[in-house]
């Protein structure tokens, strides 16, 4: 991970109970509130699928369908199911990304610990 040049370097802090159940607990919301967004994706994106074949398929049937037709059901499935799909994937990129940032501090905090608690050789007088 790049250090960012406008914040002045960190140093990484011991894990505690606390901070694991946070980032627990912030992962578990990630996962319990998915269903719900994507639930809200598909809501959403029926009623554009509603309106748009309503205001279409009179247009549709004068044209008397064909290709045109087949090109006009595949955009109405694609506008139907790409807002979900789009949402679940955003969501379970975030839920990974946040899972593998706790695992990447777990580690820096294990290394400073094992680092704080090794005997440090006496500084011999130059």
């Amino acid at each position: 991970m790049e250090e960012n040049p406008y914040e002045s370097p960190r140093t990484p802090e011991p894990l505690t109970k606390g901070t694991i159940a946070k980032r627990v607990i912030g992962v578990g919301a990630i996962v319990a509130l998915t269903p719900f967004a994507v639930l809200i994706a598909f809501g959403a994106s029926c009623a554009a699928v509603n309106a748009y074949v309503n205001a279409t398929l009179p247009r549709m049937e004068a044209v008397g369908g064909g290709w045109l037709f087949g090109i006009w059901f595949i955009s109405a499935w694609s506008v139907f199911l790409l807002p979900p799909a789009i949402v679940l994937g955003a969501m379970i990129w975030w839920a990974v990304r946040h899972h593998s940032r706790n695992k990447i501090a777990y580690k820096c905090s294990a290394v400073s610990l094992e680092n704080s608690n090794s005997p440090q050789e006496p500084s011999r007088p130059g």
